[in-house]
């Protein structure tokens, strides 16, 4: 799973902490786990 609106790099050289969460149907969920397993 990838965030793709997220940049890569950003013009800014002092200590950065980045946190976020993802919200998604159990049913979305559990198929990126059954699809992890598979890989």
């Amino acid at each position: 799973m990838q965030i793709t609106n997220i940049p890569k790099t950003i013009n800014y050289k002092k200590d950065l902490e980045i946190r976020g969460e993802v919200v998604m149907p159990i049913s979305v969920f559990n198929e990126l786990n059954r699809k992890a397993k598979i890989e």
